[in-house]
């Protein structure tokens, strides 16, 4: 196949990117911690205004669509949530973040 992803190992001195907790989304979405866990995530927290691009030390980059972004340094972690694709957990170190509005020149119409 493609190689044995099961024998990559962790760098031991690399710092381990740690889950997001409701706490880190409750001060994001402007609701409870316990109102976060009864409830879940709904479409009215997903911004519609525009991409989330995040871009990583490297270079690389990723966009989103319907998504918003938690940063969490102590954790060395920039947590995704969109609301299709599920989460992401990208690492901290030298990321941009960042929300790019988009404006419609120009539709073919058939």
């Amino acid at each position: 196949m493609f190689g044995d992803f099961q024998s990559l190992k962790s760098n031991p001195d690399e710092h381990r990117i740690q889950p997001i907790e409701p706490s880190h989304l409750a001060p994001v979405l402007g609701r409870s911690v316990e109102e976060i866990q009864q409830k879940g995530l709904g479409a009215a927290d997903f911004p519609s205004n525009g991409s989330l691009h995040i871009k990583l030390m490297d270079g690389s980059f990723v966009q989103f669509e319907h998504a918003f972004h938690v940063v969490n340094a102590q954790k060395f972690a920039i947590a995704v949530f969109t609301e299709h694709c599920g989460y992401h957990v990208f690492p901290f170190h030298e990321a941009e973040v960042s929300r790019i509005q988009r404006e419609v020149l120009f539709v073919q119409a058939f």
